[in-house]
């Protein structure tokens, strides 16, 4: 995803780590420990990770007013 597309993320759209991470301009090792730390994600099988968007914003967005 290059950056111009990243500013046209669909919110409700399910993305890879690395996407959310670009979207988001932070770095795939922040996004872990955001997951780690309760961020939503969707999961197929074991190992299938996706984000959605507008949830994984929101969460950050709460995490940050809740001065986490």
């Amino acid at each position: 995803m290059s950056a111009g597309s990243a500013m046209r993320a669909v919110p409700d759209q399910l993305v890879k780590r690395d996407e959310l991470a670009e979207i988001m301009r932070v770095s795939v090792p922040t996004i872990d420990r955001m997951r780690r730390a309760g961020m939503p994600y969707v999961t197929w099988g074991r190992r299938l990770v996706r984000f959605r968007v507008a949830d994984a914003i929101a969460w950050a967005e709460q995490q940050h007013r809740e001065g986490a």
